[in-house]
């Protein structure tokens, strides 16, 4: 349906431990199915239940790190 993506390398980030993975979120017809918040760095605000983005994986919280053509997101997130 939607998404495929991957994890990246461990990263230490503020004595966080981050991962790091691409994500693909595919527009459904009603959009992205989320929203972002700052400038650098940028931030997912919200996730729409069940939209593109939360099930490409995508969740409140996650740093954007880039965007491709593709419509592909970099995103880090805190490892639990």
């Amino acid at each position: 349906m939607l998404a495929a993506h991957g994890v990246g390398v461990l990263t230490e980030a503020s004595s966080e431990v981050m991962i790091e993975r691409c994500v693909v979120v595919q527009r459904q017809s009603d959009g992205y199915g989320f929203t972002v918040t700052g400038d650098h760095p940028v931030f997912v605000h919200t996730v729409k239940p069940e939209g593109a983005a939360f099930c490409a994986g995508v969740r409140e919280g996650d740093r954007i790190l880039k965007v491709s053509a593709k419509y592909s997101l970099v995103v880090k997130f805190p490892l639990e």
